[in-house]
């Protein structure tokens, strides 16, 4: 039981993680796209 509780507890801070790094790749990419319209 205690197995799952841990996963219950690291599964939201992954996800959260992803998502900060989802929005990092989308900033550079725009940043890239950016600078190649100059």
């Amino acid at each position: 039981a205690s197995q799952f509780d841990t996963l219950e507890i690291l599964e939201p801070q992954e996800n959260g993680f992803e998502v900060k790094v989802d929005q990092t790749e989308q900033f550079i990419l725009a940043e890239i796209c950016s600078r190649l319209d100059d």
